[in-house]
């Protein structure tokens, strides 16, 4: 075989590996998760238009629940609020795929231009943070952000921050606890989990 057809083709493998897509290994609390994404919806898909020119597809979706935006807005509720959701064509640029038919919980943000994107990196919610979106749970904690201690690496304390410390139970902090503006700065709404 040409030695440096085998080249070649190892040097395109390690492009095309290097090019995979991948998501940040520390857990997003779902304060942050709610707090950074600029649309949360339960929705259906009703259609996928092929790639564009910008590499990426486009779904048409019904919203039939947006817990970002205010529940008593009126046009998020009716079910014939159709939107369109671009991600990238392909898995490997992080790219979702969606069935059509099927509902979701989709996350994302939404540009300038009124665009809204998705992607596999993604908070995805569970439903039972669905649930404290639904009584306005984390709505006014959007100026706290929170961090976790992640392989022996602890985020520098601040007056607008609340640290999950190194060695506690995270799931305790991911579903029973917030970060909330106080006096003094944001601190953790309960004590249960220290």
């Amino acid at each position: 075989m040409n030695p440096s057809l085998v080249s070649g083709t190892l040097v395109l493998s390690l492009v095309i590996y290097s090019e995979a897509c991948t998501c940040n290994p520390e857990p997003i609390h779902p304060q942050v998760g709610f707090c950074g994404s600029g649309f949360i919806v339960k929705a259906k898909v009703l259609k996928r238009s092929g790639s564009n020119m910008n590499m990426e597809v486009v779904y048409t979706v019904q919203i039939l629940r947006d817990y970002k935006n205010d529940n008593r807005n009126q046009y998020y509720r009716r079910p014939t609020t159709i939107r369109e959701i671009s991600t990238a064509s392909n898995g490997a640029a992080c790219g979702a795929s969606f069935r059509i038919g099927e509902e979701y919980t989709i996350t994302g943000s939404i540009s300038g231009n009124q665009k809204w994107s998705t992607h596999l990196c993604r908070w995805v919610p569970s439903y039972e943070q669905l649930n404290a979106f639904d009584s306005g749970f984390y709505k006014n904690t959007c100026a706290c952000d929170v961090r976790a201690c992640f392989d022996g690496q602890c985020p520098q304390p601040a007056s607008n921050r609340c640290i999950i410390p190194q060695g506690s139970d995270i799931s305790c902090f991911l579903n029973q606890n917030t970060c909330r503006p106080g006096h003094y700065g944001c601190t953790w709404h309960s004590p249960a989990c220290f």
